[in-house]
């Protein structure tokens, strides 16, 4: 079910980031030279892996029932990276996520059977870790990545974005 509306509560849910891993991405992130990036974010380091349900249709004993099947204990660091948002003069900066056997692809397409606004689901899904927003421009290649290359997940949680 899709729902087409920008200016209500959204569910979203997170994969959270053990503290160990969190500890270990900022020291690294912290050593980095980059000036362009705004590293206010970076304590609040999980994957989003989905965003948009609807909060005011959603059930959320049945999200809640889904969460507790996913069975996800470590994902793996492919590398660092950058994309453009939409509508906006910045860049996301961010760790991308190898999805091994595309097993979060599918858990991301499996919460579209949930009641999701269209808006918020128009790009393909590519499982990432948001390190900071980039304001101009910036060379993610000349960048080495020497954090963690596994991260232990604590758990997944159902979350309400009110903007």
């Amino acid at each position: 079910m899709v729902i087409k509306n920008n200016n209500m509560k959204k569910g979203y849910i997170e994969l959270q980031i053990d503290e160990k891993s969190k500890k270990l991405i900022k020291n690294w992130f912290k050593k980095t030279k980059i000036t362009t990036v705004d590293k206010k974010i970076k304590n609040k380091l999980h994957l989003t892996l989905f965003f948009g349900l609807d909060y005011s249709k959603v059930k959320k004993q049945e999200i809640e029932k889904k969460i507790k099947k996913i069975k996800i204990k470590e994902i793996l660091i492919k590398g660092i990276n950058y994309f453009p948002v939409e509508n906006y003069d910045f860049k996301i900066f961010y760790l991308e996520i190898k999805d091994v056997n595309k097993k979060l692809l599918k858990l991301h397409n499996a919460f579209l059977n949930f009641p999701h606004l269209k808006d918020n689901n128009t790009h393909n899904f590519k499982p990432h870790i948001t390190l900071g927003y980039v304001n101009g421009s910036i060379k993610s290649k000349k960048i080495k990545y020497t954090g963690p290359k596994i991260l232990s997940i604590k758990g997944i949680k159902y979350k309400i974005f009110n903007k």
